[in-house]
């Protein structure tokens, strides 16, 4: 009879756990459905800095980039920062989601790298 009891008690704590398992899970995903909005990257739109204030040479370029809103070819603004062309050595810095690209011309004076 005891053991019975004991089987029955840990059958609801089982459950109970998968019940707040599942309400835990749920409640993330409703916080992250109606917060969603403060997730999506949204760059500023001034850039703060350029690579000439850290005196580097420098082009402004846009790049041609296919966009899945009907064929419709969209522009990404980037700087072409030359390097020695005899190094055969080249930089691709991507800035991440949190700023634009104003915010890195300090990260591209980087020194040689050590062969």
């Amino acid at each position: 009879m005891n053991v019975q009891r004991i089987r029955k008690q840990y059958k609801w704590f089982i459950a109970g756990l998968i019940a707040l398992a599942v309400i835990a899970y749920g409640s993330g995903c409703a916080y992250m459905w109606v917060n969603q909005k403060y997730y999506i990257f949204m760059p500023q739109r001034e850039i703060s800095q350029t690579p000439a204030d850290h005196n580097l040479a420098f082009e402004d370029l846009y790049l041609p980039v296919s966009s899945t809103n009907k064929g419709v070819i969209e522009r990404m603004h980037c700087w072409w920062i030359p390097n020695d062309p005899l190094s055969g050595r080249y930089l691709i810095y991507l800035h991440g989601s949190a700023f634009n690209n104003g915010y890195g011309p300090a990260e591209c004076t980087l020194s040689p790298a050590a062969d």
